[in-house]
């Protein structure tokens, strides 16, 4: 055998070539990559999964009386005579936005305030409540 037939190289018309010599897989071996390969799909599926929940905002039912004073002057001012059904506070980018939840006119209205006390806007409170369809916004 040569020395270029020991280095895996092989004398052509064109010079001298790679040979490319591959043994074929231990049907072990390829069990063992498709299980691999599937934990890695698996894990990040996994990720992205979580990735997505983490990036909605966290709703947590809360009482007029836990409140900022600002944030209950806001929402008892933009409420006026209609009747507060419920608060929430929503955790958006890191800050609080609080979520009160009137009935005007035979409709659940949503009042957005901020953790200072800022009007953020209204806007009608669709059924199955997470679908917001925005009527008014203030900034």
């Amino acid at each position: 055998m040569s020395i270029l037939r020991r280095k895996g190289l092989v004398q052509s018309k064109g010079g001298l070539t790679l040979e490319h010599q591959r043994s074929p897989l231990n049907p072990v071996k390829k069990q063992i990559m498709k299980t691999k390969n599937l934990i890695a799909a698996v894990m990040i599926s996994a990720g992205l999964a979580v990735s997505a929940q983490a990036g909605q905002p966290k709703e947590t039912r809360v009482s007029m009386q836990t409140l900022p004073l600002a944030v209950q002057k806001t929402i008892k001012a933009k409420a006026g005579q209609d009747k507060v059904v419920r608060i929430l506070r929503e955790s958006e980018n890191g800050k609080d936005v609080f979520e009160a939840i009137i009935m005007k006119d035979g409709k659940e209205m949503a009042i957005e305030v901020g953790d200072t006390g800022a009007f953020l806007g209204m806007h009608e409170e669709a059924a199955g409540h997470s679908d917001k369809a925005e009527t008014t916004k203030k900034h």
